[in-house]
């Protein structure tokens, strides 16, 4: 009987013991359930990042929750550059302020990187949104190209030079691009054959260096281009007070062997001047040109051999291809020697026509007063012409760097306008504080508005 009971109870006591040991099971599971829900990452699986393609920079990752229930994790490159780090500071302001804006979407902002040439830096951002629920809803990349050596992020004003929009345009139109892309744009990357713009989503526009290298700016030896020197170093500008006036000296014709007399008079004097140039001198004169953009001394176009048929001819035009390899044959030139070129052009008799405005696409520069050295060759002439037609406060002044007597009356006219106060400044300064400039000058030119300073 004893026996009985003893079995009896353990077999009571193993059926309670087992009992326990599924309700300790079943609560502790229960407790790792609840635990899991409550210290999980419900955004965890947004917060990965790829390792590969990021090959210039540190990673670095930080995330938000906001309290409209919307959710961002940013993955971007930190760089020892402070310049190349301001760019993604930029970037993730708009990016991460505006997505967190929208309540109920999850935003996951991933990038690749990589340095070219040891100078070019592409970054490209890829954001993905997703709904509530992890539906994907949207994807977009943003595209970035930065230049290490100068600290500024580039746009296509600042890769290609000639008369880019036509060769944009064309490039564009080949894969489906129909829509104009201006020289501020920005979302450009690059390898190590081509530049690429990106204009949306879908498009991308190849621009390969080898087979467009006229068009291209960028100053690298790594990178087929017209200019293959080394950048120089040009000496800056004076400083320009706003509220005084300013007269713009501008030399037509030349380089030529008074080019140089002309320049250190103007140093003299803590001035500067533009030099309208023909692209024929040009070539006879490269160390003078190099010295001119060292010096910090504008370069100006004036056509290649100033002809009478680029625009003023009365017995015919040349056509718009024509006059554009006029004009740009000169800024090939200058660009090959130094590795710059103008921002404006004269053209030859101050004379345009409709072939003309279509096949340049530099600004126009024209002039108040027209010293006429030209005609006089005469110092005394010269000096007095100059001088009396300085009434105005800002004013540009014509001469030509040829002739002996133009160099001997700058003698004369620089010490005088400087004790009435007028700052020596070059062309494109002017232009920065007399913006419609063109429209105060001779209506006869007849140059629309909109190509005064370029198009």
């Amino acid at each position: 009987m004893n026996t009985k009971r003893k079995k009896l109870r353990k077999d009571r006591l193993g059926i309670l013991v087992g009992i326990c040991v599924v309700l300790i099971a079943t609560a502790g599971f229960g407790l790792w359930k609840i635990s899991g829900m409550l210290f999980t990452d419900p955004y965890e699986e947004y917060k990965a990042y790829n390792t590969s393609g990021k090959e210039y920079g540190d990673i670095q990752q930080v995330s938000e929750e906001y309290e409209n229930e919307a959710f961002v994790s940013f993955t971007y490159p930190a760089f020892k550059e402070k310049g190349l780090n301001a760019v993604v500071k930029a970037y993730e302001k708009k990016a991460v302020q505006s997505a967190g804006k929208k309540a109920k979407q999850i935003t996951s902002i991933d990038y690749d990187s990589a340095q070219l040439f040891d100078r070019y830096v592409t970054i490209a951002f890829h954001e993905r949104v997703f709904a509530e629920d992890g539906t994907p809803k949207d994807t977009r990349t943003t595209w970035i190209l930065y230049d290490k050596r100068i600290d500024k992020q580039l746009t296509l004003e600042d890769v290609l030079r000639r008369d880019y929009p036509v060769l944009v345009k064309k490039l564009a139109e080949k894969q489906g691009w129909k829509k104009e892309i201006k020289q501020d744009f920005s979302a450009l990357s690059m390898t190590k054959n081509e530049i690429q713009l990106h204009p949306d989503q879908k498009h991308t526009i190849s621009i390969p260096f080898a087979e467009y290298k006229k068009y291209i700016r960028l100053k690298d030896k790594n990178i087929p281009s017209l200019y293959q020197g080394d950048v120089q170093k040009v000496k800056a500008q004076p400083k320009v007070d706003p509220n005084r006036k300013m007269i713009a000296f501008t030399f037509d014709d030349g380089p030529s062997a008074y080019t140089t007399q002309v320049m250190d008079l103007f140093e003299q004097y803590e001035g500067r001047a533009t030099f309208f140039m023909l692209g024929q001198n040009v070539e006879a004169n490269k160390e003078t040109v190099k010295d001119m953009h060292r010096r910090g001394f504008e370069l100006g176009n004036h056509s290649w051999d100033h002809s009478m048929d680029l625009a003023a001819s009365k017995h015919g035009y040349m056509s718009v291809s024509e006059a554009a390899e006029n004009v740009y044959k000169t800024q090939d030139a200058l660009y090959a020697i130094c590795g710059d070129e103008p921002q404006y052009f004269r053209p030859p008799y101050g004379a345009v026509n409709k072939n003309l405005l279509k096949a340049n696409y530099l600004g126009y520069a024209f002039w108040d007063i027209d010293t006429r050295d030209w005609s006089s060759k005469n110092a005394a002439s010269i000096t007095s012409a100059a001088l009396s037609g300085a009434k105005n406060d800002n004013i540009v002044i014509l001469f030509h760097d040829i002739y002996e007597p133009s160099v001997e009356s700058l003698k004369t006219i620089l010490p005088r306008l400087k004790e009435q106060g007028y700052q020596f400044v070059t062309y494109s300064t002017l232009m920065q504080y007399e913006k419609d400039y063109l429209l105060k000058l001779d209506a006869g030119y007849r140059v629309p508005k909109e190509y005064a300073n370029g198009h």
